[in-house]
């Protein structure tokens, strides 16, 4: 992390590395909005960006979510993600500035759809302002929230693989 995006970064938050040796990472393009490409690099959407670690996908939408482009940018990218197979998935938070209500339910969405399929969804690095949104819509008891990206990919590492195939 350079110093410019240190400083950038909400404080007391600081990228996960993962360890060396530890998960293998394979990491797929997005070509235009909700589309995977199949060469390597990493994915990067007007307001999204996509990767894979072992069977996790994490997207790490960036900006501020509030129902419009980037928020639909959001569900097209997670219901590919489930149409393709993925059962496990971490949203990082750490660049998102603001999510209103519309991005919320979105959210909300997602984890049903994730939860139908017998799949979950990993929420991380969330700012005060979020978890605070979190917790007085009871949400917090609904979705599972860890510090940092490596701490919601250890967390489905321990957990059994859940089925692909779907319900």
């Amino acid at each position: 992390m350079t110093p410019a995006e240190a400083a950038a970064s909400p404080p007391g938050i600081r990228a996960a590395n993962l360890p060396p040796g530890g998960l293998s990472v394979r990491v797929r393009d997005i070509d235009r909005p909700g589309r995977l490409a199949g060469h390597a690099g990493e994915g990067d959407m007007a307001h999204l960006k996509v990767k894979h670690v072992n069977d996790v996908a994490i997207l790490r939408p960036h900006g501020y979510l509030m129902g419009g482009d980037e928020t639909e940018e959001l569900e097209k990218a997670i219901a590919d993600l489930l149409v393709a197979g993925n059962r496990r998935l971490v949203v990082d938070l750490l660049e998102v500035i603001h999510m209103n209500s519309l991005a919320l339910r979105a959210m909300i969405d997602a984890h049903k759809s994730y939860a139908n399929r017998g799949g979950k969804i990993k929420l991380c690095h969330l700012t005060d302002r979020i978890q605070n949104a979190l917790v007085i819509t009871k949400l917090a008891m609904v979705f599972d929230v860890c510090g940092t990206e490596l701490q919601a990919i250890e967390g489905f590492q321990s957990e059994v693989a859940p089925s692909s195939s779907g319900a």
